[in-house]
């Protein structure tokens, strides 16, 4: 069997299938866990498992899962730091998508700046 570095890789890997993401959300080894907890391609399922996990950095690799499968499941979390976490989580997100389209908004809005080809550009 590969050692606990090598099933950690493979763990943050996003190209495994779910059933190798199964079987390592079981590992003994907590790093192995935690690199299946913050993988985006992690099935829900899996993530509700480990967000139950008795290692705290487990948990709040699920809360900080860029899936959005995640983010629902970390939300409802026994614990009340993971669901912090993910409720701050959250919160940043938010603020930063409304930040970004609002930054967006005036090269939306006006057309004058833009030219219409390499050669209207001074």
């Amino acid at each position: 069997m590969a050692n606990t570095n090598e099933r950690a890789a493979l763990a943050a890997d996003v190209t495994p299938a779910a059933s190798t993401l199964r079987e390592l959300a079981s590992d003994a080894a907590p790093k192995v866990r935690e690199a299946v907890a913050g993988n985006a391609s992690t099935p829900a399922e899996v993530l509700e498992i480990l967000v139950g996990d008795p290692k705290p950095t487990v948990n709040w690799a699920v809360a900080t899962n860029p899936s959005p499968l995640a983010r629902p499941t970390a939300t409802a979390a026994a614990n009340a730091r993971t669901r912090e976490l993910a409720a701050a989580r959250s919160r940043m997100a938010s603020a930063h998508e409304s930040h970004r389209n609002k930054s967006l908004l005036p090269l939306a809005t006006s057309t004058a700046t833009i030219p219409r080809s390499l050669n209207d550009w001074d």
